[in-house]
């Protein structure tokens, strides 16, 4: 059985998500094999999103849940 739920939970999972990924990036673990294929700038942009949607959940979290307008829908740009 497949239970689907809206809540805020995941923005903790998330935030720490963001840390970890701050912490490799910090030390620029890995990036010189994303680098051959994409620009270093995308690692600056999916942060700052990452950070945007954290704030989101933790917004929504502190109204009690209830949002009064829904969060805008962000959009990627896919890498090739």
């Amino acid at each position: 059985m497949l239970t689907l739920s809206n809540n805020t939970a995941i923005g903790g999972r998330l935030e720490e998500l963001g840390q970890r990924f701050r912490k490799l990036y910090h030390g620029k673990a890995y990036v010189h094999h994303y680098t051959e294929y994409m620009e270093e700038e995308r690692f600056v942009e999916a942060d700052e999103a990452l950070r945007s949607l954290v704030q989101d959940y933790a917004d929504l979290e502190a109204r009690g849940g209830a949002a009064a307008d829904p969060p805008k829908r962000r959009t990627f740009a896919p890498v090739f």
